[in-house]
């Protein structure tokens, strides 16, 4: 606990890129520990988080085409994105970016055809009103393109069929504003112009062609973005031998016999793998006329599995940069009350936030890089419900968690996991 704390203080002391430069110099082999052991900080806020690890498109706020989450398209994990012409999946934030606030967004990104006949957008961050934003285009011969209000900026590195890449775009949205995009972890572009975003940004439009026509595909994952950022020294990777990964955490398959030793009128669920599968014609799983509460970690399959981590998660030896919890759930009938969704991690107290259920299952989003709610490699992920005093039902489906973890320095420890299927 000292040593976890010293690096907590240590970092919230130390702006963000001399700590990265800090890591990368240090040779006491103790000192590192301590700061790979703990989160990179708090000069930026985390914003939306996913490796498409669903098996379906429920992450998504809309999708057209026919895009799915495919065990083929999967760069880590056991799934990823994938579409081909014509497709499209939109992936809501948590809350929205104002203009003149920059941000930071990457993700995995291969291609089978890299210099596809029309103009293949990789992301794009958008309004509702899907307006002309900044993203990430691949031209026609094979260069990524950085769009703004009038035009944007071509880089130099010629991306090759069927290998992938790390895209990172930094973006200043303003009138004048700046860009800068990585690659691997090397900066490919920087551009000074019209990056208006003309109204604040609420999601990201990922595998978009513009022609329908294609039947090549676009590989997608480990997306990331983090809002509030100082400049692009505050993306996640710090080098080419230094990229991040999103780990995805789930405490294993539904149980058809929930919450047996308890009951959620306790207030506690004892693991995730008790909660329940409820699937289309269910009743509520969980009724009453009073207060209900209760969360889970995702713990059920025992420490030394990267399924259930953080802890006891070997391959977690890197920064852990910020995480995001989801809840997919519905509410039956019954008389009105406030449903909160509880989320952080198995030691600190859990964070309570207001939402709406409605009688079809939605997915609610919290994400954070608040030490005292992102759990470290010492504590599991939480995740869970309560309800003021009233009738209404709570009917969850699903409960998942994804950590942004950045890969360690060079000698410190492994550099990749993959994870099993949820």
């Amino acid at each position: 606990m000292i040593f976890k704390a010293f690096a907590v203080l240590a970092l919230l002391a130390v702006p963000l890129g001399a700590v990265r430069r800090f890591c990368s110099a240090i040779v006491s082999a103790i000192a590192l520990s301590i700061i790979l052991s703990a989160p990179i900080g708090a000069a930026y806020t985390a914003n939306t988080i996913s490796g498409f690890e669903t098996g379906d498109l429920t992450e998504f706020i809309s999708t057209a085409g026919s895009p799915t989450s495919a065990t083929a398209a999967a760069k880590t994990g056991a799934r990823g994105l994938r579409g081909t012409g014509g497709d499209v999946a939109t992936i809501g934030f948590v809350g929205s970016l104002t203009d003149g606030s920059p941000y930071i967004f990457g993700f995995w990104a291969r291609m089978s055809d890299a210099t596809p006949s029309s103009v293949a957008d990789l992301a794009n961050v958008q309004t509702s009103s899907a307006g002309t934003e900044s993203g990430i285009r691949i031209n026609v011969s094979g260069q990524v393109k950085v769009i703004d209000a009038t035009g944007g900026a071509t880089g130099t590195t010629t991306i090759s069929d069927n290998t992938w890449y790390y895209f990172e775009l930094f973006v200043d949205p303003d009138d004048a504003g700046d860009v800068e995009l990585f690659i691997d972890g090397t900066s490919d572009l920087t551009d000074t112009g019209d990056y208006n975003q003309t109204s604040a940004v609420d999601r990201a439009r990922l595998i978009g062609f513009s022609g329908a026509t294609h039947t090549s595909n676009i590989d997608i994952d480990g997306f990331y973005l983090l809002e509030d950022v100082t400049d692009a020294n505050d993306r996640c990777s710090v080098s080419s031998s230094r990229l991040c990964e999103v780990f995805w955490f789930s405490g294993g398959p539904a149980s058809v016999t929930p919450d047996s030793g308890n009951d959620l009128d306790t207030g506690q669920w004892d693991h995730l793998s008790e909660m329940p599968l409820n699937t289309t014609g269910d009743t509520a799983e969980y009724s009453g006329s009073g207060a209900l509460s209760g969360d889970v970690d995702t713990d059920d399959v025992g420490t030394g599995s990267c399924t259930g981590g953080p802890s006891g998660c070997a391959e977690i030896d890197g920064a852990l940069i910020a995480a995001n919890w989801l809840l997919y759930a519905e509410r039956g009938t019954g008389g009105g009350t406030t449903h909160n969704m509880r989320w952080g991690n198995s030691v600190d107290t859990v964070t309570e936030t207001a939402i709406s259920l409605g009688t079809s299952p939605a997915m609610f989003r919290q994400a954070s890089a608040t030490a005292s709610q992102m759990p470290t490699t010492s504590e599991y992920c939480s995740v869970g419900i309560s309800k003021g005093s009233g009738a209404r039902d709570y009917e969850p489906w699903e409960h998942w968690c994804y950590i942004l973890h950045q890969e360690p320095a060079a000698g410190a420890g492994d550099n990749l996991m993959v994870i099993g299927s949820p």
